[in-house]
C-alpha cells in the first residue's frame, strides 16, 4: 500500500480515543482568560452605562453669546424639546422655559468642577414654577482633593436679567425663568462657571437618604417639635397620618429620609443661616454614608437612587465625573454666602445686601484656592 493510501485510511474509534492530545501553548490559555475578563468587563460596563441613564435628563442647552436655542435637539443629539425630560426623574419636574437657556462661560480652573445642586419649594408634582428652596454649589476640587459645599442664601439681593428694576431675591430667579435663568444669575452675581445642575424635590431627596440606610443626626430638644411639624405637612400631601414617622425624642439618632429633610427645612431656629447649615450637614452625612459602603452596596445605592434626580449631566458626563472625582468623597469643606459681617439686611423686604467687593474674593479663595 502506498504512503499516500496509508495516510488517507480513516481511524477507527479505538484509534481516535488513543490519539495523543496536541499540546496547547500558554498563549491559548491567556486568550481564554482574556476573553472571560473582557466579557465580564463589557457586561459590567454595560450595567454601569445603563445605570447612569436612570436620572431624568433635562434638555437645557448651553449657548454662547446671542446664539439661538434649538428646541428640537438636546446637546447629546437626542430628540428632545427644551426642558423636556428623558428617563425617570423626580416627582417634580425641572422648570426650563425655552427663552432661558444656560449661557456658556469659560471654566475658571480645569481642576475644579462646579455643579449646582438645588431643591424647589414645591408642594406637588404640578407645582414646578415655585421658587428655589435650597441652592448649594458642589465644587469638586482635584487640587485639594476635597468636595466643597457652598450654600447660597435665598434672600440674597441680586440683579436678574429682565427684572433689573426690582430689588429681587436670588430664589426668585427659578420662578421667573427656570433653571437657566437661575444658573445665569448665579454665574453673573458670584462670577462663577456653573454649567451643570442636579435638582431634587422633597420626595426625591428623602428617597436618596433612605437608599443609604438613613443618616445620623443630632436633633436638639428645640428642633424636635419643628421636625415633627414639618413632617405633618408632608404626610398630609402624601395622604399619610399626621404622626407618621414622628420622632419620639431628641438626641443623636439615625433618621429616615423624610425625617432628615424635615430637619433640614427648619427655619425658625437660627433663621436661614441655621437652615442652610442643616442642608449642608444632610448632604455631607449622605455622601459620607455612601463613601463608607462596599462596592456592591454603592452600586445598589446608585442604581436605586439615580432615578430620583433630574439633571443636564449626560451619561458620559456622569461617568467622567465619577472616574475623576470618586476619591474626593472622604474630605468635605463647607461655606455659606454671604458670611456674617459681609451683608446688611433691608428691613423693608428682608433682602440681604452683600458687600460683594469683600465677599467675592473670599468665595473664590474657598472654591478655587487661588
Amino acid at each position: 500500500m502506498s504512503q499516500r493510501q496509508v495516510y488517507q485510511q480513516p481511524y477507527n474509534k479505538d484509534q481516535l480515543r488513543n490519539l495523543p492530545e496536541k499540546p496547547r501553548g500558554a498563549g491559548f490559555y491567556f486568550l481564554r482568560i482574556f476573553l472571560v475578563i473582557l466579557g465580564l468587563g463589557l457586561g459590567f460596563a454595560g450595567y454601569i452605562w445603563n445605570m447612569l441613564g436612570k436620572p431624568g435628563f433635562v434638555n437645557v442647552p448651553v449657548v454662547s453669546g446671542t446664539e439661538t436655542v434649538s428646541t428640537d435637539d438636546a446637546d447629546d443629539g437626542t430628540d428632545l424639546s427644551m426642558g423636556e425630560v428623558e428617563g425617570e426623574g423626580g416627582t417634580v419636574k425641572v422648570y426650563a422655559p425655552s427663552e432661558y437657556p444656560i449661557q456658556e462661560v469659560d471654566q475658571i480652573d480645569s481642576q475644579v468642577t462646579n455643579i449646582l445642586i438645588f431643591g424647589v419649594d414645591s408642594r406637588g408634582e404640578d407645582d414646578n414654577t415655585s421658587r428655589s428652596d435650597s441652592m448649594i454649589i458642589m465644587s469638586l476640587n482635584r487640587k485639594t482633593k476635597s468636595v466643597k459645599l457652598t450654600s447660597l442664601m435665598r434672600d440674597t439681593q441680586v440683579t436678574i436679567a429682565g427684572y433689573e428694576d426690582q430689588a429681587t431675591k436670588l430664589n426668585a430667579a427659578y420662578a421667573y425663568g427656570g433653571v437657566g435663568l437661575m444658573i445665569n444669575t448665579i454665574n453673573q452675581t458670584y462670577q462663577l462657571d456653573i454649567q451643570k445642575f442636579m435638582m431634587f424635590d422633597f420626595w426625591s431627596a428623602a428617597e436618596l437618604i433612605d437608599q443609604v440606610g438613613g443618616i445620623e443626626l443630632d436633633i436638639t430638644e428645640d428642633e424636635l417639635p419643628y421636625v415633627n411639624g414639618n413632617m405633618v405637612e408632608v404626610n398630609r400631601l402624601s395622604g399619610l397620618a399626621d404622626d407618621d414617622g414622628a420622632l419620639s425624642s431628641a438626641g443623636t439618632q439615625t433618621v429616615t429620609g423624610k425625617q432628615a429633610i424635615a430637619w433640614a427645612r427648619i427655619r425658625s431656629i437660627g433663621n436661614d443661616q441655621g437652615r442652610t447649615a442643616r442642608q449642608r450637614t444632610v448632604v455631607i452625612k449622605m455622601l459620607e454614608k455612601f463613601s463608607a459602603q462596599s462596592l456592591p452596596e454603592k452600586l445598589s445605592t446608585v442604581n436605586e437612587g439615580l432615578g430620583h434626580i433630574e439633571t443636564n449631566l449626560t451619561q458620559a458626563d456622569m461617568l467622567s465625573l465619577g472616574l475623576k472625582n470618586i476619591s474626593l468623597l472622604g474630605s468635605f469643606e463647607q461655606m455659606r454666602i454671604p458670611e456674617d459681617g459681609y451683608y446688611q439686611t433691608n428691613e423693608d423686604n428682608w433682602n440681604m445686601i452683600v458687600d460683594w467687593d469683600s465677599e467675592l474674593p473670599r468665595l473664590h479663595d474657598f472654591i478655587f484656592e487661588d
